[in-house]
């Protein structure tokens, strides 16, 4: 089947038509209402810093429930800011995620959706507006939609259910204002990136109390791999009106309609004994085909109501639905391991090999629905919060492998030379039908409780339980036939205590416990279920706020351990058994270094030290071996300079480092991915209060790097490179 096209400008002037009314704004980060100002909060929130706008620090999140100052919070939390991103030119959250201490790409998902290592642990999950969203072949979020991003450190169960061990995820999106406010913003840069959009909101009524916002925007990524389209569009609009329809109650609706192609990139590989400098193929290396493509239209409804019930009561009713319709024609090579038994040495003699031809239609469908009752109450030298309520989550995600006639799953009859591939031939596909269908299906129903209570604004305490019922089941349904059922069934709590106290006037101490669970699918020889993984972290820091309150530099020591870990059976040569078979822990010192230091220099600094062990594996290859893609140090810096002071008034700099450590490629250790350092540099002039440039280069020295590793026993594909020199330049204007 053909793939989907997209007309460039049809949909560029369809863009400025919409941003012509159009600004990007530092939006709030909810409905603005009356219990705004009272609800659920830790201590009161204090706005601090310049009158600048461009501000990396955000001071407050209401990430667990409960609206608090980032620096009371007795817990880990990393925000970006739209400012940073704003100061970056990001494409996307994984161009500057690693700017985050304790945070980097990792995983594999061949480029089609997120996927991140917080603290050593993988995590594919996301959640949008504090809802969890289906992890596997998500499009990647919009920056230009996201006011922050949260990202909550070591196992958040109580507050998200089936949260991952290390971290998770949360976008928080922009949100209709009472002010009216308006932008364009278009851009261009080096190897095909393109971007052009606009940003307004304000009120519909003289009061503002009915209030919009609407964003629209269309870019295209950076295309310099081979086998690559030399275009990968992407466009979103995204609507949303507020209403608070009395004085204690208001609704919000958002609707998000996007659209990318981008085809699956399976990497690079590693191979000893052929030549590769460092034995990594070049970076531009692929065995893909241009005419490749995979299509992702997504539609998102988000509905929220908030209703005062007396002034110690409040209620919250969400619902939100994702449907994602996915489309995937690509050819990407077979595994072709022509390694000696150590999985890394050529075997001198396989030079050619088949490719793998995937043809399929993709839905995934996410239902959420959330009630919640709040109370704010005081008792003595207390203040109390309370939030009791109920959330169902709904997901399904269904895939035919040639569909409408297409071809399935198939291998070509062709050969391709493995270390001098032709990205450009006609591919011929075999006459064989191997169609089928694969589906996968979540259930979550939750019922959870938290508390949050301050002591004369100088100890804080918060806790939090949550009992989820989950049921995941799988299944492949090869063509006349019907596959194994893969299910998982839990019911078990989750829970977080944690403790902050003022140790002095600017310092706060904090610890805390959390743990969360994750089912796995999978039975034993005896017929038994595989128990879920059990996630438990214990922390301890200190929060310090520096310069008037401007920055806020938070050290702490952490471990996570994960348990209960399943693999194959040792003694099951059908494949069909598991075993739990071990524990894994992570050790780790981490010091973020965020905010305002002064009205020309704002900041973004931090150093993460990590070890990381098997610490007890039936498997003798695996134990005490460290994890993949995770580096025992990782240090980076981002500092943005206004040269005001010196008489270039409008004019600032910005320069950013990422140093990453040597980490292990796999986990029998036995390649490690190589240190890098990326150096980032940008500016931008102010012409006046309308107009604004920027320019920004990304690896500024073209370092070559790999960024990434799927962590496969023989390192034939899963690889990424980091991205070579990328130059932009944009151009905002406020109406």
């Amino acid at each position: 089947m053909p793939p989907k096209t997209v007309g460039v400008r049809g949909v560029a002037l369809f863009t400025v038509a919409v941003a012509m009314a159009t600004t990007n704004t530092h939006a709030q980060n909810r409905v603005p209402d009356s219990d705004s100002q009272n609800e659920g909060t830790i201590d009161e929130v204090v706005v601090t810093g310049t009158s600048r706008d461009y501000l990396y620090r955000e001071e407050s999140t209401d990430l667990f429930g409960f609206d608090a100052k980032l620096a009371d919070l007795p817990a880990s939390v990393s925000v970006i800011s739209s400012d940073f991103l704003q100061d970056n030119l990001a494409y996307t959250i994984e161009d500057v995620v690693s700017y985050v201490p304790g945070v980097s790409n990792g995983g594999f998902t061949g480029g089609t959706s997120e996927n991140f290592i917080i603290r050593g642990f993988e995590t594919d999950t996301r959640f949008v507006n504090g809802l969890r969203q289906f992890g596997f072949m998500q499009q990647p979020f919009f920056v230009e939609i996201s006011e922050r991003i949260e990202i909550a450190k070591g196992p958040a169960g109580s507050e998200f259910a089936i949260a991952d061990a290390g971290g998770s995820f949360n976008y928080v999106t922009k949100k209709p204002l009472a002010d009216f406010q308006s932008e364009v913003f278009a851009g261009a840069g080096t190897e095909g990136l393109l971007r052009i959009g606009g940003d307004v909101t304000g009120p519909i009524t003289q009061d503002g109390t009915l209030r919009y916002r609407l964003i629209g925007v269309y870019n295209a990524g950076a295309e310099w791999r081979n086998g690559r389209p030399d275009e990968t569009p992407r466009w979103a609009i995204a609507p949303s009106i507020a209403w608070d329809y009395t004085e204690g109650g208001s609704v919000l609706f958002e609707y998000q309609r996007s659209f990318e192609n981008n085809p699956v990139d399976r990497g690079i590989w590693r191979i000893e004994g052929v030549g590769f400098e460092d034995n990594f193929a070049p970076r531009k290396f692929s065995f893909h085909q241009e005419s490749g493509y995979q299509d992702m239209d997504a539609d998102r409804f988000d509905f929220t109501l908030t209703q005062d019930l007396g002034s110690i009561f409040s209620i919250e009713l969400r619902a939100q639905r994702m449907e994602e319709n996915i489309e995937n024609e690509s050819v990407n090579f077979a595994r072709i391991r022509p390694f000696l038994e150590d999985g890394l040495t050529w075997d001198g003699v396989t030079t050619q090999a088949t490719l793998s031809f995937r043809d399929r239609l993709s839905d995934i469908t996410t239902d959420n629905y959330q009630g919640v009752i709040k109370a704010r109450f005081e008792s003595g030298d207390w203040t109390h919060n309370v939030r009791v309520g109920y959330q169902d989550y709904e997901a399904a995600f269904l895939v035919d492998y040639g569909a409408d006639g297409g071809e399935g799953r198939r291998i070509s009859s062709q050969t391709i030379d493995i270390f001098n591939p032709d990205n450009n031939f006609n591919l011929v596909r075999d006459a064989r039908d191997t169609a089928s269908f694969f589906q996968n299906r979540q259930d979550i129903s939750s019922v959870f409780a938290q508390w949050s209570a301050n002591w004369n604004g100088k100890l804080r305490i918060l806790a939090g339980v949550r009992q989820d019922d989950a049921a995941f089941f799988s299944r492949f349904d090869p063509v006349g036939s019907t596959g194994n059922r893969n299910e998982s069934e839990s019911d078990e709590a989750s829970f977080r205590l944690a403790v902050s106290y003022d140790f002095t006037e600017n310092t706060a101490i904090f610890g805390g416990y959390s743990d969360s669970f994750t089912p796995q699918t999978g039975v034993t020889r005896d017929g038994s279920q595989i128990e879920p993984l059990q996630n438990a972290s214990f922390e301890l820091g200190a929060k310090t706020e520096l310069f008037d309150g401007g920055v806020l530099w938070t050290n702490t020591i952490y471990q996570t351990t994960q348990d209960n870990i399943a693999a194959d059976d040792p003694e099951d040569d059908s494949g069909q058994f598991s075993v739990p078979f071990g524990e894994v822990r992570i050790r780790g010192f981490e010091s973020e270094f965020l905010g305002t230091v002064n009205e020309s220099l704002d900041v973004s600094a931090g150093i993460t030290f990590q070890d990381s062990e098997n610490t007890r594996t039936e498997d003798p290859t695996l134990q005490g071996n460290a994890f993949f893609s995770v580096p025992e140090i990782q240090i980076t810096g981002f500092a943005n300079y206004s040269f005001a002071d010196f008489g270039f008034e409008g004019f600032s700099a910005r320069a950013g480092l990422i140093y990453v450590g040597e980490r292990e490629g796999n986990a029998l250790n036995n390649y490690q991915l190589p240190s890098y350092v990326r150096v980032d540099l940008g500016a931008r002039y102010v012409f006046n209060e309308k107009t604004t440039l920027d320019f920004f280069v990304e690896n500024l020295f073209d370092e070559v790097y790999i960024e990434q590793s799927q962590g496969r026993a023989f390192p034939e594909n899963g690889i990424i490179p980091g991205d070579p020199r990328l130059v932009q330049l944009n151009l905002r204007y406020a109406l």
